[in-house]
């Protein structure tokens, strides 16, 4: 599989929203690698890429450090996770809740 930035950026957020989910140790390790994988892909891709890159490693910083502080619209930071999809109005969900394991209203 040839991973390009776009998948990098994809799959980096996906990683980003599962661990501001569960904060799980396991779940930090994933998304540190996809980081430091993803990083070597998107140094070189557009200017509006890395960007975007820049502000998912700094949300995942921002969720290591204050995690009772970062609700999930801080975290949804691609722009397809942050206007598009159904999480963008679950905007008040907070970090390490399992809101993903959970069915039901996430407003």
């Amino acid at each position: 599989l040839k991973i390009n930035s776009k998948i990098a950026i994809d799959y980096t957020q996906a990683l980003l929203i599962v661990f501001h989910s569960s904060l799980s140790q396991v779940d930090s390790k994933r998304l540190e690698l996809a980081i430091e994988l993803g990083g070597v892909v998107v140094h070189r891709s557009s200017c509006h890429e890395e960007r975007t890159w820049q502000e998912i490693v700094k949300a995942k910083n921002k969720l290591e450090s204050h995690p009772a502080d970062t609700l999930l619209k801080d975290i949804l930071v691609e722009w397809k996770a942050a206007s598009c999809s159904v999480m963008k109005d679950w905007h008040t969900q907070k970090a390490g809740t399992g809101y993903l394991q959970h069915p039901g209203p996430r407003r």
